[in-house]
């Protein structure tokens, strides 16, 4: 992906063990729409970054009881954007395999 100056940064302070629950979830999905948004080349996908973009600025202003919306906030839009088939190109398979393994790391949040 090429040098963008609005592109978001992940931040791996190691300070979520102090941190209460919305803290944390918040982090889980601030690092989610991060990765994803990484892997998604710019050229011809405007509109997807700049909806995960969007999105990853309302995350710190949303109240922690409806964060869990944004699991399917952020499944909607790679639902919209990006169709899987067969001959899904490798940055759209490396979304699948991020997204997989994060729904299994979210259910630790909903227990």
């Amino acid at each position: 992906m090429s040098s963008n100056n609005s592109q978001p940064t992940q931040s791996n302070t190691g300070e979520t063990s102090s941190l209460n629950d919305g803290q944390i979830l918040r982090e889980f999905l601030k690092n989610l729409m991060v990765n994803i948004y990484n892997l998604i080349p710019e050229k011809d996908h405007d509109s997807i970054l700049m909806e995960l973009r969007s999105k990853l600025d309302s995350l710190f202003y949303t109240a922690p009881e409806i964060l869990g919306n944004f699991m399917i906030d952020i499944h909607l839009i790679l639902q919209k954007y990006i169709p899987l088939n067969e001959q899904n190109p490798p940055w759209v398979d490396g979304i699948n395999t991020i997204w997989q393994q994060a729904l299994k790391d979210y259910k630790t949040f909903s227990e």
